[in-house]
């Protein structure tokens, strides 16, 4: 849908059926000019203080743009560059006022739930350098990060519209947002960890190419907490900067698809501590895994390594005991969100 031809009833029927839908040139040029000066400055505050040479110790040079200002810099190891920018744009009149308050957006999505939207806390810029697999996201519904975010905090779960806006023309290329149309009539799907992230089942994912628009700066892309989406690679020399925020929803609201959880998560309450306290040592297994080989030789130098692990050991289960009931309230939240146990 195209700027000038945006209305209230167009956008909610796309939401409704879809779960998703692209606004086009909705955001004001200037403002993402004035996010874009905001974002170089950072890069080059960040390029300066912790990579101001490249490989053989040769300064790198400037200018250091948006576009490739990073990728040079981490072309060694694209997977060590930052990919979140949230502290230099958490306090950025630019990025809380203009762009994620837009007023053309705004007005449209009052048009939408008919009433003035509220703003979610939640928010991010992220960097996608060349070659990094950082961010890389598989098929999921923000919902799961939501839900375990709000839970983590005791916070009844609030339901979301999400907003993701390219600053840099984005494609398939260097890893636009896919989106699975009218997969938020599947309701909320139990994800499981995957390589660091929470991903769904590979069953809910779609089985025919997704949808991957071409977007420009000054787009939006709006989508429901149940739409799966996932972003890809990117193969182009050039960094692919984006933002993404929130708006709260009501249960009422015609565009907030039912969740229509599995009764697992309403019995979660009855599960017995023995299999909470199994989980969160699951958790704890990678972090505290000592061994002692049987085979170590018993001299001084071997009981001196022995008896440093006795007290290393026992220091952390000391640690353990104290992280504990944190721990299980952490294993809990997991689980709601992947709607059954031992799922890690």
């Amino acid at each position: 849908l195209r700027r000038g031809m945006l209305d209230g009833s167009a956008v909610r029927r796309e939401l409704r059926e879809k779960g998703y839908v692209v606004l086009r040139g909705i955001i004001e040029p200037s403002t993402i000019e004035r996010a874009r000066g905001i974002l170089e400055k950072a890069v080059g505050a960040h390029v300066d203080k912790h990579k101001p040479t490249v490989d053989g110790g040769q300064p790198l040079s400037s200018p250091r743009t948006l576009e490739t200002g990073l990728s040079r810099a981490y072309e060694a190891d694209p997977d060590m560059a930052p990919v979140t920018w949230v502290p230099a744009v958490k306090n950025s009149f630019v990025f809380q006022q203009l762009l994620f308050r837009d007023h053309n957006l705004c007005n449209l999505l009052e048009q939408v739930i008919g009433r003035p939207p509220s703003l979610a806390s939640r928010f991010n810029v992220r960097s996608k350098v060349p070659g990094s697999t950082a961010v890389n996201f598989p098929w999921h519904q923000d919902h799961a990060y939501f839900r375990m975010q709000y839970l983590l905090k005791k916070q009844p779960v609030q339901r979301l519209l999400a907003a993701w806006a390219p600053l840099l023309p984005t494609d398939e290329r260097n890893g636009v947002i896919q989106l699975y149309a009218g997969s938020h009539l599947l309701g909320f799907i139990p994800h499981r960890c995957s390589g660091g992230f929470l991903a769904a089942p590979s069953e809910c994912s779609p089985r025919e190419n997704a949808d991957a628009p071409s977007l420009r700066p000054g787009d939006v892309v709006l989508f429901t907490d149940l739409t799966l989406h996932r972003s890809g690679p990117n193969l182009c020399d050039s960094v692919r900067w984006s933002a993404d925020w929130a708006f709260e929803l009501c249960e009422e609201d015609e565009v907030c698809p039912p969740l229509l959880e599995l009764q697992v998560h309403q019995e979660l309450r009855a599960q017995p501590k023995s299999v909470l306290i199994r989980n969160a040592c699951r958790m704890w297994r990678g972090l505290c895994d000592f061994r002692l080989a049987s085979s170590m030789p018993i001299n001084n130098m071997g009981l001196i390594s022995f008896s440093v692990g006795v007290v290393v050991a026992i220091g952390i289960l000391a640690m353990a005991a104290t992280l504990l009931p944190s721990t299980i309230s952490l294993v809990a939240c997991f689980e709601q969100v992947n709607g059954s146990q031992g799922v890690w």
